[in-house]
């Protein structure tokens, strides 16, 4: 499966939706006991909440209905209300308590069995993912070993400003981290926002286009390939000729333009 930013953007909010429902998930007692905890605390405010709702609303309804029935300002109106919604409540009290409660109860011993086979499924999974495409954990290798050897190029680099777009390596924080450690601003395209680095976009496309595709097959090392891309390299700055440059490679449109 061929993995691009956006895939790899998905599969990473995936990997982290998966971890946080794995971690809650063994620890589902701790979280069932602080969740326990928060309700008992809300407890006094929700049971008075609702009584003010069961005595408040569904009686002031009551009352006008009755109203039709019993004279207004009766002295009876305001009692039979009363025991209605009394009557009411206890009957809402006794589906839940013997009704809604059970079920619920049922329901979350079947969860408690069945959360572990969830898990050892989800980790089964996650171990195929990482198996069949390495690349999701060689990626972050190779940006380790690339910054590693800058910094060891060139260990002074304070004050450098580090530009780029919103790529996920460069949100990773590893690299945010690494940036900060060596005293280098990191600075970040708006999302969307190609201008800034659309000269080497455009590059890359070209080089894609006239040397790598259609040629994939005669690049059978890293080091034919590496070498194949340092030509083309300087194919593009001291041969290559484009309008825009008025017919001059860019190392003479340079010192053209310097000279005028």
């Amino acid at each position: 499966m061929e993995l691009n930013r956006d895939t790899i953007n998905k599969i990473r909010g995936l990997i982290l939706f998966t971890v946080i429902t794995v971690i809650v998930g063994i620890n589902y007692i701790k979280v069932l006991g602080l969740l326990a905890a928060a309700v008992n605390m809300a407890a006094p405010f929700i049971l008075g909440a609702a009584i003010a709702f069961v005595l408040n609303v569904p009686m002031r309804r009551i009352e006008s209905s009755l109203s039709h029935v019993l004279k207004k300002g009766s002295r009876l109106l305001r009692p039979v209300s009363m025991a209605l919604s009394i009557l009411l409540v206890a009957g809402v009290l006794f589906l839940v308590m013997f009704v809604v409660a059970p079920q619920l109860v049922r329901t979350l011993l079947g969860l408690q069995s069945s959360i572990p086979v969830f898990f050892g499924e989800v980790r089964q999974w996650l171990e195929q993912l990482f198996a069949e495409n390495p690349q999701i954990l060689t990626n972050m290798e190779q940006i380790q070993r690339m910054l590693a050897g800058a910094f060891t190029k060139f260990p002074s680099v304070d004050g450098l400003i580090f530009h780029s777009d919103q790529g996920w390596q460069y949100q990773h924080v590893y690299f945010r981290q690494a940036l900060k450690d060596h005293k280098i601003i990191q600075s970040m395209s708006r999302k969307g926002n190609c201008y800034d680095n659309c000269i080497m976009e455009t590059f890359f496309g070209r080089m894609k286009n006239e040397m790598f595709y259609g040629h994939e097959k005669e690049y059978s090392s890293f080091e034919t390939f590496a070498k194949a891309v340092d030509g083309y390299i300087n194919y593009y700055n001291n041969e290559r000729i484009q309008e825009k440059t008025k017919w001059m490679p860019p190392t003479k449109f340079r010192e053209a333009s310097m000279c005028t």
